[in-house]
């Protein structure tokens, strides 16, 4: 069983790098054309490895499909499949040195879609723009700073919805502090942004007056194009985040079905990783075993593209109509792995 956690794994690995290395390239030669600008080769270089998580657990089911199949197949065409059925091996043993392979591969795709992918997939943007208008955006680890013409404008928190929490905005007149505006939250509409329990002060040569206002308009308090930066896409959430948004919706009687979807399709997508390794195992065993590795690649993205295709079908099926979620994320697993099942059925 270790021999087969090996092979496999180390046929996953560089299955996944030659992958990589095509996403890169290819990723690099878009981000070419917008240099300029303050924008430089290497600026873009970092976008690259900055989205490069992101592309990586995106591709990691496909990826492991294609490494399990090139590593059970390369033993299969060298007999090794054989000696060990010889030798009392039986098929679902070598299916838990698959699993074994999977479950590595488990652990490292929760903590890419839990941590590391958001974070670094929404800092990339961040940065791109950073570099393209140096002086209009600060991101720290816990809040937003800004520039929007003479608005110096603090930013607590952020919500996909276009919502801004906690906001202080400082008005710079003659390079002297002139107005101090605190604000609960604040929502564009109309190219009108609306800020609810405000707490003005305004600063003068001879006084300092304060006013307080249940919600007032402002007409140019941030950039539709800065919102749209510091906006986070539920992509660039993490699932903690994510969780809090969906509650929030919930509680301010907003549908939260769409986000719902994207948190669930997180927690199970590195099951489908698991799911299409062991489906492998039939294919090997059965119509593959005595192919090439290019016909078994070929066969490994004909797969991936099927999983990729019924994935999108059951999420957009599911906001169509009255399907929890929880079971529109699921559906796809659920099917491939009824197929999966029926296989190996077949091949005892």
């Amino acid at each position: 069983m270790r021999y087969i956690f090996t092979t496999v794994l180390l046929a996953i690995l560089g299955v996944t790098g030659v992958l990589i290395g095509i996403d890169v390239i290819f990723t690099f030669i878009v981000q070419i054309n917008s240099l300029g600008a303050g924008y430089t080769l290497v600026d873009a270089f970092v976008f690259v490895l900055l989205r490069l998580p992101t592309d990586l657990y995106l591709m990691l089911p496909v990826s492991a499909f294609l490494g399990t199949l090139v590593g059970l197949g390369t033993l299969a065409s060298k007999s090794e499949l054989i000696a060990m059925q010889a030798a009392g091996v039986s098929i679902y043993q070598i299916s838990r040195g698959v699993l074994l392979a999977s479950s590595v591969l488990l652990v490292f795709a929760y903590l890419l879609s839990t941590y590391i992918s958001p974070y670094t997939r929404h800092l990339a943007y961040l940065k791109q723009n950073e570099q393209s208008n140096p002086q209009a955006l600060l991101v720290l680890a816990t809040a937003t700073w800004l520039k929007s013409g003479d608005h110096f404008v603090y930013i607590g928190q952020t919500r996909p919805s276009g919502s801004l929490l906690n906001l202080v905005s400082f008005t710079i007149n003659n390079s002297q502090l002139s107005e101090v505006k605190m604000a609960q939250s604040a929502q564009i509409e109309k190219d009108q942004w609306t800020l609810t329990h405000v707490s003005d002060t305004k600063v003068s040569d001879n006084q300092v007056t304060q006013t307080t206002s249940a919600s007032i308009t402002e007409p140019s308090l941030i950039s539709p194009h800065l919102l749209q930066i510091i906006s986070m896409d539920p992509q660039d959430m993490t699932l903690p985040a994510l969780y809090s948004y969906i509650e929030y919706r919930k509680q301010n009687a907003l549908d939260p079905k769409p986000y719902k979807l994207q948190f669930w399709s997180r927690i199970f997508q590195p099951l489908s990783t698991v799911v299409l390794m062991l489906m492998a195992v039939p294919f090997v065993f059965g119509p593959l075993r005595s192919s090439s590795n290019g016909l078994r690649i070929l066969i490994g993205v004909f797969a991936g593209f099927s999983f990729y295709i019924v994935n999108q079908f059951f999420s957009s099926f599911s906001l169509l109509f009255p399907i929890p979620a929880f079971l529109g994320a699921a559906a796809p697993i659920l099917l491939f792995g009824l197929i999966l099942f029926a296989l190996m059925q077949r091949m005892n």
